[in-house]
């Protein structure tokens, strides 16, 4: 039996009213949209970087992984996504509920695989953005590099090899907040 009727687009409450499942469910559109499985190497990335972001931020904020993420786009229409990683400052945690990020993260982070390159990197990137995400890591594991924007500013870097980066997010706290692109990829071989 399907989970979804493919019929009939869905409400951002029933999408969330789905029974758990495996996979990687995202509501666009009011369609559901399943993501392929994601690699070793993939889910190895996200345990490390949430081991980083946890030693710098300790109980400034709660790093959240997988777990669906409301967002409102100016024109009134709603999509939940499922970042790799969100950051969500102390100030802002009411936003966290047992269903779902119901607000912008402070810090969004998704990792490029061949399917979501695109999505992630145009697409997801502008409905961060419209939606109020201060900053958005897009991580290719491939070439061990990082491209940073800055939503608040306007700006944008890239970041790979020796470079270190500091997260404007995390700064704004008062956290530690620099990283290096060797400590990032340490645990990819």
């Amino acid at each position: 039996m399907p989970l979804v009727d493919s019929l009939r687009k869905l409400t951002v409450e029933e999408f969330l009213a789905l029974p758990e499942c495996p996979e990687k469910m995202e509501l666009v559109d009011g369609e559901v949209v399943v993501s392929p499985r994601p690699t070793f190497s993939h889910q190895e990335f996200i345990a490390h970087l949430v081991h980083l972001f946890r030693t710098r931020v300790g109980l400034r904020g709660r790093v959240v992984i997988k777990k669906e993420m409301f967002v409102h786009l100016p024109e009134g229409e709603d999509r939940i996504r499922v970042p790799d990683l969100c950051f969500i400052s102390e100030g802002r945690q009411e936003i966290i509920t047992e269903e779902a990020i119901r607000g912008p993260a402070d810090l969004v982070v998704e990792i490029l695989s061949e399917s979501s390159e695109e999505l992630d990197r145009i697409s997801k990137r502008e409905e961060y953005r419209l939606t109020g995400v201060l900053e958005y890591w897009i991580v290719d594991i491939r070439s061990r590099a990082v491209l940073v924007h800055d939503f608040t500013h306007g700006r944008q870097a890239f970041y790979r090899g020796s470079d270190e980066f500091m997260s404007g997010v995390l700064h704004a706290l008062g956290l530690p907040c620099r990283f290096s692109i060797q400590e990032l990829f340490e645990i990819i071989r």
